[in-house]
């Protein structure tokens, strides 16, 4: 396992769901665990619900990673329920060493803001959050601006 490299920029690279799935194990599989990594660049990696599941999973144990870039991939309100439970699920796990997630045109709807925003109530990590180009609706704009009204105040602006 390499414990020199911390940044890892795989954008515009079509990893799809097997792809995303052995990714995942390097990140926080049952095998050996890469726990040097500080940076995740899977921008742009069409990226599915599936692929998105597999690497909540493996975010669930992985503590280095510090940024989560997932812009640009077709996450829909599913991959983004998953991700959202990861960041703060209702069984109580909560991943506490991302700072910075980006989520920016990935396809999330208002079902998806509203999972996002009830995880962010119990995540105190995550200090910036970037969403967008999504079409949260009305209903997720209000579920988001709730969380934040109630965040004392850890995210960036």
């Amino acid at each position: 396992v390499n414990t020199s490299v911390k940044t890892l920029k795989l954008r515009y690279n079509p990893l799809l769901d097997e792809g995303t799935k052995a990714l995942a194990e390097m990140l926080g599989g049952s095998g050996a665990i890469n726990t040097t990594l500080e940076h995740v660049d899977l921008s742009v990696c069409n990226i599915q619900p599936v692929g998105a599941k597999h690497l909540a999973q493996a975010m669930n144990v992985n503590t280095s990673v510090k940024t989560l870039k997932l812009s640009s991939n077709p996450l829909h309100d599913e991959g983004m329920k998953a991700l959202a439970g990861m960041l703060g699920g209702s069984d109580g796990t909560v991943n506490t060493t991302l700072e910075h997630v980006e989520l920016e045109e990935c396809k999330i709807g208002s079902v998806g803001a509203k999972h996002l925003a009830q995880a962010m109530c119990m995540n105190t990590s995550v200090k910036t959050l970037q969403l967008r180009y999504n079409n949260l609706g009305d209903e997720g704009a209000k579920a988001l601006a709730e969380m934040l009204g109630g965040s004392s105040g850890h995210f960036n602006t």
